[in-house]
C-alpha cells in the first residue's frame, strides 16, 4: 500500500461528517439553548470581552458554529494534538470553552468571520509578535489575562467607521475572581484558519469530491431519538441521497460530466470543511483512527469467536 493510500485509508471525509452532525430543532428549544449558553459564559465573562458592552446587549458566540453539531466538534478536538491544553473539558459545542460573550455588533462580524480571534502565545507566535493591543478603560471587576492574549483582528472590511466601533487588535478581558477556563486556544486556531481560508484561500476546487473518489466513507448509523430539543439528520437514506447528488456523474464522460464537475466544485467545501480536511490528516490523527479501526476489528473478531464457541457448545448438547 502506498503512503498516499495509507493516509486515505484513515482519512475523514467532511461530506459524511457534515451530513451526520448537523442538527435542527424547534425555535423554542434553540432559544433555550442560547439562553443557557449565555448564562454559562456570564460566569466567566462580565460583559463583551472585546468592547465592554454591558451584558444586556451581548450574546454568546460559538467558536465552532452551533449548527456544526457535536460530532463535528468532537472530531476537531480528537484530531489535533494539544499537549498544553486540557481537552477533557471540550465535550460539546455548547460548552463554555467553545464560546465568548460579545456585543451584538461583535457577534455579527464574528459570525461572518470578518474578524477572528488570535490566541497567543502559541507554537508559532508570542504575545509580542503581533501588534500591540488597543487599550481601553476597564471596570474594576475585569482584567486582561496574565502572559497571554486573545486578540480580535479584522480580516475583512476594516473601514474607519467600523474600526471606530470595534477597534482592531482589541484584547479580551475576563472576570478577575474566577478560575473558570478561558476559550480554547485549539478551537480558536481552527476558527482563525477557517476565516483565513474564507478571505484569502484559493484552489478549494482541487479538494472537490471528484478529486477524492477513493476516500472511504464511513457508514452513518441512525442513533436513538434524542428528544425534541435536537434532532440529528443522520438517516442513511438522507446521507446517501445527499452524497449521490453531490457526486453526480463523476465517472461519466463528455462535456455534461465536465460541466457538472465544475458546478459542484464551486460549492463542495466551505472553509470549515477545508480546514477539517487538512486538520484530520496530521500524523497523530491518522494514527488515532488507525488504532480505533484495529480495535473495532479485534472486537468484531472476538465477538465472532465467542458466537462460534457458543454454537459449537449448543450442537454438542
Amino acid at each position: 500500500m502506498t503512503s498516499r493510500a495509507a493516509a486515505l485509508q484513515y482519512a475523514v471525509d467532511p461530506d459524511v461528517i457534515k451530513a451526520r452532525s448537523q442538527f435542527s430543532g424547534s425555535d423554542s428549544s434553540i432559544h433555550r439553548r442560547k439562553i443557557a449558553f449565555k448564562e454559562s459564559l456570564l460566569k466567566r465573562d462580565a460583559s463583551c470581552i472585546f468592547t465592554n458592552t454591558p451584558p444586556q446587549f451581548c450574546e454568546g458566540t460559538h467558536i465552532i458554529a452551533f449548527h456544526k453539531g457535536d460530532e463535528w466538534f468532537d472530531l476537531i478536538v480528537k484530531n489535533r494534538p494539544a499537549p498544553n491544553e486540557d481537552k477533557s473539558t471540550l465535550t460539546t459545542v455548547d460548552g463554555r470553552r467553545n464560546g465568548m460573550l460579545v456585543g451584538l455588533e461583535v457577534h455579527a462580524v464574528t459570525e461572518s468571520r470578518e474578524v477572528a480571534v488570535l490566541q497567543t502565545p502559541n507554537p508559532v507566535l508570542g504575545v509580542n509578535d503581533i501588534p500591540p493591543r488597543h487599550n481601553r478603560a476597564l471596570p474594576d471587576d475585569i482584567k486582561y489575562p496574565d502572559e497571554q492574549r486573545y486578540t480580535l483582528q479584522w480580516l475583512h472590511g476594516d473601514s474607519p467607521e467600523v474600526l471606530a466601533r470595534i477597534p482592531n487588535n482589541s484584547d479580551a478581558t475576563f472576570k478577575k475572581r474566577t478560575h473558570l477556563q478561558k476559550p480554547s486556544p485549539m478551537l480558536l486556531h481552527y476558527n482563525y484558519g477557517a476565516a483565513a481560508v474564507k478571505w484569502w484561500g484559493h484552489g478549494a476546487s482541487h479538494l472537490g469530491i471528484s478529486n477524492r473518489p477513493t476516500m472511504p466513507r464511513p457508514s452513518a448509523p441512525v442513533p436513538a431519538a434524542t428528544g425534541p430539543t435536537r434532532t440529528k439528520r443522520t438517516a442513511t437514506g438522507q446521507l446517501n441521497t445527499s452524497l449521490q447528488k453531490r457526486a453526480g456523474n463523476v465517472v461519466g464522460s463528455g462535456s455534461g460530466a465536465q460541466d457538472g464537475e465544475a458546478a459542484r466544485d464551486k460549492e463542495l467545501m466551505d472553509p470549515d470543511e477545508i480546514v477539517m480536511f487538512f486538520w484530520s490528516r496530521n500524523p497523530a490523527a491518522l494514527e488515532r483512527r488507525k488504532r480505533e479501526a484495529e480495535d473495532q476489528t479485534r472486537e468484531q473478531e472476538e465477538r465472532a469467536s465467542r458466537m462460534e464457541q457458543w454454537r459449537e457448545s449448543v450442537i454438542a448438547i
